[in-house]
């Protein structure tokens, strides 16, 4: 080894160990309004927002207890009314979401399949202290997606209360709400458990497969881009192939990372039963992989043929660590996902983040 390589290697491990320690800077979100405060888990990716229901007609996907509803999945799905009943002006759903601690809130987004199917009204609330204080009432005159901001309130726990007849449908259904902290809130450090794609100054969109340059390697053309997956909207923008073609052929999507601390676990979300199939997540192997060719990547998840996304699939990498590229690689079928997700690991331990980066700085091939 070169004198210039082993100086790179002791400087990389030292690094690493600087960035695991108990007393490392803190690392925070360039743009605080895009942290969804519905969506954060614990250092062991176990899910932090416990959901309690209470309604007049029976629920899919409601989830209960830290198993997310399905309107807080981070997925293309929903949670519904079990049958054709919610058309009553009396019909109420009310899911209450605790949160793991209290943040200062300052905006709002969700969205209904279709243009029926969807709610009278639609109010959304916040604990403050032992008051419930409203944050948004909503009467949707249309149905799809709904967004706004409203005065800051710091909040121990989020509800909506749907209710009234479905306007255009006898059924309710909610795919995603979305709650996120106000541009004026503490940031939180990136290792706190909120999602990190959204933000721009942490995650951008890469390349996606293309027919003219990768059909070698049997890539192929997807619809949608890299960035369609991490636009907040898990619903009307999604990644899918155009056209069908041979079976056995992939297609993939790339993103950046600009995130100085250890990734662990990740989400993808699709529509229910038509989530992609046979999909795998990558991280790079070396500092400038090429997309389609698989031994410049880590395999971190490989999910196993007929596997599917149905609605959302939280994962952890078989080799946490820092990183700078990610791509998901899946088969030609007729799916489509709608939503990524990135969480870092609060505290990395140093054997976790050391051998990934020691391996991209230390053991990265030479091109000719």
């Amino acid at each position: 080894m070169s004198p210039r390589i082993f100086a790179a290697c002791a400087a990389s491990i030292g690094f690493s160990i600087a960035a695991s320690s108990a007393t490392a800077a803190a690392f925070n979100y360039g743009n605080v309004s895009r942290v969804n405060v519905l969506r954060n888990y614990n250092a062991s990716s176990a899910f932090q927002v416990s959901t309690a229901t209470t309604t007049t007609d029976a629920l899919i996907s409601a989830g209960g207890g830290f198993v997310p509803s399905g309107a807080i999945d981070g997925g293309g799905w929903n949670v519904q009314t079990a049958g054709g009943t919610f058309t009553s002006s009396t019909d109420l759903v009310v899911q209450t979401f605790t949160l793991a601690q209290s943040v200062k809130v300052g905006s709002y987004w969700f969205t209904s399949l279709g243009g029926g199917n969807r709610p009278n009204g639609m109010l959304i609330e916040g604990l403050v202290g032992a008051n419930w204080v409203t944050l948004a009432n909503v009467n949707p005159t249309t149905g799809g997606t709904h967004s706004g901001t409203f005065s800051p309130q710091t909040v121990s726990a989020l509800r909506y209360q749907a209710s009234g007849a479905a306007l255009g449908g006898n059924f309710f259904t909610l795919n995603e709400l979305e709650v996120y902290l106000d541009s004026t809130a503490a940031s939180p450090d990136l290792r706190g458990g909120y999602n990190l794609t959204r933000d721009p100054s942490l995650v951008t969109a890469g390349v996606t497969s293309n027919t003219g340059l990768h059909s070698a390697q049997g890539f192929y053309t997807p619809s949608g881009t890299a960035g369609s997956l991490i636009d907040g909207d898990p619903v009307s923008s999604n990644v899918n192939f155009q056209s069908p073609v041979a079976s056995g052929n992939r297609a993939f999507v790339t993103y950046n990372l600009n995130i100085p601390v250890a990734i662990g676990h990740a989400n993808i979300g699709g529509f229910h039963g038509q989530g992609w199939d046979g999909w795998a997540f990558w991280t790079n192997a070396v500092a400038n992989p090429n997309p389609a060719l698989d031994s410049d990547w880590i395999l971190q998840f490989n999910d196993p043929v007929g596997g599917g996304i149905f609605s959302s699939t939280h994962f952890t990498l078989a080799q946490p660590g820092i990183y700078t590229r990610a791509r998901f690689t899946w088969n030609v079928q007729s799916g489509a996902a709608t939503n990524f997700e990135l969480y870092a690991i609060p505290e990395p331990a140093t054997a976790l983040i050391l051998a990934p980066l020691v391996g991209l700085l230390c053991g990265r091939r030479n091109r000719r």
